[in-house]
Formats: structure tokens, sequence, C-alpha cells
């Protein structure tokens, strides 16, 4: 799981296997070591050819939604500029905007839009097809909107 910090607010990522929930175990590159206030981190995981996964994203117990009204995390592909994914995250409805969250909140990317030679794909799960060495799987980004 990556988690990062913006201020005092947390966020927290991490790719599980579907539909068992468990977390793939994750590896930094020797040598790297996590900064405290990191607004960005690469983590690895061996991925299993045939294995579907699902993203969970959390903001941590204490987030400030502040002046905007939700978190979008969007799931992009390298070398694509549009996200092939994304969710929402909203304050729960017992927190203002300018209370930080009683709770962790999560919610999970599961599927996604794709075209695939001409033709559009709606709703399709996530999985690793064919594995490359070497080649990152995917950045995940945040922010608030």
């Amino acid at each position: 799981m990556a988690i990062l910090k913006d201020g005092t607010d947390e966020y927290e990522v991490c790719i599980k296997r579907h539909p068992q929930k468990i977390t793939f175990e994750e590896y930094v590159k020797i040598g790297d070591r996590p900064k405290p206030d990191a607004k960005s981190c690469t983590r690895y995981i061996v991925g299993e050819e045939g294995v579907t996964y699902t993203v969970e994203v959390t903001l941590r117990k204490g987030f400030i939604f502040g002046d905007y009204t939700r978190v979008d995390a969007k799931l992009c592909l390298p070398g694509q500029k549009d996200p092939i994914s994304s969710i929402y995250i909203h304050p729960p409805p017992d927190t203002g905007l300018h209370s930080p969250t009683t709770l962790d909140v999560s919610k999970t990317i599961e599927y996604a839009d794709v075209e695939l030679q001409g033709r559009k794909m709606l709703g399709t799960r996530f999985a690793f097809r064919s594995l490359v060495a070497g080649e990152s799987l995917f950045p995940c980004t945040i922010k608030h909107n």
C-alpha cells in the first residue's frame, strides 16, 4: 500500500485481489526510503497472470476536505492521458467540509471503460493478462476537487 500525506491529510492506496480482498504484498526499490510527507511514491507488486484485482483508496481518519467538495481518484495507464476509471469520495454525511473525518473513508475502483481495437468495453474488471518484467503497472492520481 502507498501512504501519501498532504499537510495533515493522509491517503492510502492499495491493490487487492478480487474477490478475496487480500492486499498484494508491495515492495520498495532498494535504496528508496519512504518520506514522511511524500506527495507521490512508487511501490512494486508481483502480479499474477489471470488474477483480477481492485484498487482501494482510503482517506485516513482526520482527513479535512476544506474548500473542496470531494476527492477524485483516477486510474491511468502509462502513455494514456485519459484515465480508464475514476471514483469520487465525498465527505461523510456527519462531517462538514472543514471538520476532520471521525473514521477512515474508503472507496474501491473495480471497473474500467476501455477501448480495445476500436471497440468500447464498458464495466470491465482489471486483470493481469500478460506480464513483462521491468514495466510499471499504472499510476493512480488522487486530488481534491
